[in-house]
């Protein structure tokens, strides 16, 4: 059609009738030309730069050569290498008009394994309305294939073969102009980036700072951290702070069946627990009657010895509901030990679930255990009734009292999961896991050589000494008559401060009664940390009368 229109035409006035129709014909051509222009098919964008690994957008266009024209029909048949390409997302455009599409038989767009097997996608029709304006034909998302070298690669459309043709008609004439291919340029391989966690110090369970300790690459980087995005860290500064998480056997939903009990003397109750993991006790909770008076205290007992580890006032809220009061020094509790976490009242309210120990408790790592039946220590569920606080040695119907403790694992896990770095490169995968070790709160004061021994008939003398001492403000001599509970502070002495050498210390507790007596020291740090002694004991009046030594080569480190 189009080598008609560039025929030169130079009729003579003799063959003007005989040129009629001739000239009739040519009019209808030039008619259909004006009406039919051409169309382009083209990759948008033309040129694409990407990494290895990367992916990409590209959309199939058909356009109008003269801004409007008309086609009846089109086709794109498009070709990539599937060495280096691979498609993972492709679907008809929005802005495409096509009326009645058809795709070849061989294959559809969504068989995205076929297309990419064979590196060719073909997608069109010849049974839609007529079009007179550009629009968007198919999008494509493609990914540069991990490893591929660097280079160029096409994206072209099939011309001139059967069956593997791109085309646009009108009412059966072809009307493509031209085809415009793409080029993608594949950059070389981006060097993975690399980054390595450290942590502050951490003791006792309190938070932590988490640090870009180190890092290769082009920085600042961004790190994926436990699922969180972090922007623009620098090596050597602080990512975050982190929680070391805070345990509960109970949810706050848990009830105890019988909320409002009232025995009338004062009681302390309690269950058996224990960790499958280190870690440190900060606290206990509790439920609370709506009913409930008097002072609650919460402790915490070594069950073999039936020593108190640590204690607290609860500050109770009105009506019913779980109540918690923090340790001012958190409990390094060893794994699968078995300790007794307990309250005391001094008015004899408390909650309990009858029976509720007759099978273990458990969540996370720790473990309340099911209750014997037994009537003593050995079962679960554990009472006394005792004016002062008292490691409580009674059973009944393995009752679940639903003591409950504040528990943080000594051992927290943080794992880095991706790094990008300013330039783009990028690392994923498990990258790091950063095991932080929250380690005992360290009292720099060395003990040596706690004793307790009569000295006359009514006193006893408490001496000890120090191998060295730092940041010590001294100490406060707690004494018990079980030595289980029921301490009482009875003075305090001052340290020296600092010392590299041995400093000794006594205290004379006069004017006692005839019987056996326990002590205990309690070092305190000028900034309030605090540790206890291990327990010492001495008897008066009594023909046994002795002191009983401990050596302690131990660093207080609480």
């Amino acid at each position: 059609m189009r080598a008609l229109l560039t025929m030169n035409l130079q009729p003579h006035q003799a063959l003007k009738m005989m040129m009629k129709p001739v000239l009739s014909a040519l009019v209808i051509l030039v008619s259909l030309s004006v009406n039919a222009q051409l169309w382009n098919f083209r990759v948008n964008p033309a040129q694409t730069t990407v990494a290895a690994g990367a992916s990409f957008d590209v959309t199939i266009h058909l356009e109008a050569v003269n801004g409007s024209s008309q086609t009846t029909g089109a086709i794109a048949d498009v070709n990539f290498d599937p060495a280096v390409l691979e498609i993972t997302a492709i679907s008809v455009a929005p802005g495409n008009l096509l009326n009645v599409p058809i795709v070849s038989p061989t294959t559809s767009l969504a068989d995205l394994a076929t297309i990419n097997a064979d590196g060719h996608f073909h997608y069109g029709s010849f049974a839609f309305s007529t079009i007179t304006t550009s629009f968007d034909f198919v999008n494509v998302t493609f990914m540069v294939k991990p490893g591929a070298p660097a280079g160029t690669t096409n994206i072209e459309f099939a011309t001139g073969t059967l069956g593997h043709e791109t085309e646009v008609s009108f009412e059966g004439n072809s009307i493509l102009n031209a085809v415009f291919n793409g080029e993608v340029t594949i950059e070389a391989a981006c060097p993975p980036p690399t980054a390595t966690l450290t942590a502050s110090a951490t003791c006792g369970g309190s938070n932590f700072n988490l640090i870009l300790g180190a890092a290769t690459g082009t920085g600042p980087f961004d790190l994926t951290i436990d699922g969180t995005v972090y922007n623009n860290i620098t090596v050597g500064s602080t990512i975050t702070s982190i929680s070391i998480p805070e345990l509960n056997i109970y949810q706050p939903a848990d009830i105890p069946g019988i909320i409002d009990t009232e025995d009338g003397d004062a009681v302390t109750v309690g269950n058996k627990f224990s960790s499958s993991v280190g870690g440190y006790l900060k606290g206990i909770r509790f439920y609370k009657g709506n009913t409930g008076t008097g002072t609650y205290t919460g402790l915490l007992y070594d069950f073999n010895t039936s020593t108190l580890l640590g204690s607290g006032t609860f500050v109770t809220s009105p009506g019913a509901g779980w109540q918690e009061v923090i340790f001012a020094t958190p409990v390094y509790l060893t794994a699968g030990q078995v300790y007794v976490a307990a309250v005391h009242n001094t008015d004899g309210y408390y909650s309990f679930e009858d029976g509720g120990l007759n099978t273990p408790i458990t969540s996370g790592p720790l473990t309340v255990p099911a209750g014997n039946g037994g009537g003593d220590e050995t079962s679960n569920g554990l009472y006394v009734y005792s004016t002062n606080p008292t490691f409580p040695d009674n059973s009944w119907n393995n009752s679940n009292y639903m003591i409950d403790v504040v528990f943080s694992p000594s051992q927290f896990t943080i794992e880095l999961q991706s790094v990008v770095g300013d330039d783009g490169c990028t690392a994923t995968g498990s990258l790091q896991s950063l095991v932080v070790t929250s380690v005992p709160c360290a009292l720099p004061v060395t003990m040596l050589n706690l004793s307790a021994s009569a000295s006359g008939s009514n006193n006893i003398i408490v001496k000890w000494a120090t191998a060295s001492e730092q940041n010590n403000k001294g100490f406060e001599i707690r004494r018990s008559l079980t030595g289980t509970g029921n301490w009482e502070t009875i003075g305090f002495v001052a340290g020296v401060g600092e010392s590299n050498s041995v400093k000794n210390y006594s205290y004379l507790d006069q004017n006692l009664p005839a019987r056996r007596y326990f002590y205990q020291l309690n070092q305190i740090d000028f900034d309030g940390r605090s540790k206890l002694s291990t327990v010492v004991s001495a008897n008066l009046g009594t023909k046994e009368a002795f002191g009983l030594e401990q050596k302690l080569p131990e660093s207080i480190q609480g």
